[in-house]
């Protein structure tokens, strides 16, 4: 279940909704407050933590029109509603409300005090409002210690989970795509970069080294150093990388068993990347 109402704060409309379980409070501020505005925002709520079983609201026009009851249908909501004139049948709503006033009274940042106030643990069973709804702490402004911020989780299944989905939706990508594993580069190959952006040439150079991941590299073309994904390089010779480059395309980039590095150039980029640690 959850309590939904309007509310005015320093001449600003604001949506609050709060969780009758956890006792969470979301607000969000309004464009307008018109029906369609509102459920707009809901949505993205919902989108957050869900969507309730059952919302509870007021009588207001906005609650009570056409284009309300649809969205609450679409969603799969039940809509109650509290007796019209009686504002205190609104369960959490109203209370929350007058809460989040006097938070915001006293605030510099509502926001942050908002956070806090979710990240308290309420009285009597030493869980904050955002651990009951999320199962985890959130982290804020105020100390804390990285066990109390824990998720109460198996964290190694829940990667173990992702990363088995990641290494399937790459199969079936690799598949449609018709996508090929590129040969690893070395140390001192001689290859071609694709065009920089605005630019149709192709730069000769050599690899200096892999840079963190697997498929990135440092290259050395004419005294400088660029990085470049696999992807954007494409193996040649020694001879083709002395040849004037302005007009390369794909079919005149030629390819050998073992590549030779320009030295020249090689060297003038190591000793230019050692200055640059250096200076840094």
């Amino acid at each position: 279940m959850v309590g939904c109402d309007l509310f005015d704060f320093q001449l600003s409309k604001y949506l609050l909704l709060v969780d009758y379980y956890s006792k969470y409070i979301d607000v969000v501020e309004l464009s307008s407050t018109t029906t369609s505005s509102i459920t707009n925002v809901m949505k993205q709520i919902f989108a957050c933590h869900g969507i309730p079983l059952r919302i509870r609201s007021d009588n207001g026009p906005q609650f009570s029109s056409t284009r309300f009851n649809k969205f609450c249908q679409a969603y799969g909501i039940e809509h109650q509603t509290s007796s019209p004139h009686f504002q205190s049948s609104n369960g959490e709503a109203e209370p929350a409300i007058q809460r989040v006033k006097r938070l915001w009274s006293k605030a510099e940042d509502k926001y942050l005090t908002l956070l806090d106030y979710r990240t308290t643990p309420l009285e009597g069973i030493k869980l904050s409002q955002a651990q009951l709804l999320m199962g985890g702490r959130p982290r804020n402004t105020l100390p804390a210690s990285t066990e109390i911020l824990k998720p109460r989780i198996d964290a190694i299944v829940v990667k173990e989970h992702f990363n088995k989905k990641k290494a399937k939706q790459k199969v079936y990508y690799d598949l449609k795509r018709g996508v090929k594993e590129l040969k690893p580069l070395e140390q001192g190959d001689s290859i071609h970069m694709n065009p920089l952006p605005g630019s149709k040439s192709w730069k000769s150079g050599t690899v200096v080294k892999h840079y963190g991941r697997p498929r990135s590299y440092v290259i050395c073309s004419r005294g400088r150093l660029y990085r470049r994904n696999r992807r954007h390089l494409r193996e040649t010779s020694e001879a083709a990388n002395q040849q004037d480059t302005t007009t390369l395309d794909d079919g005149q980039l030629g390819v050998s068993d073992k590549q030779h590095e320009s030295r020249r150039e090689h060297r003038e980029c190591i000793r230019g990347e050692r200055r640059d640690s250096t200076n840094g």
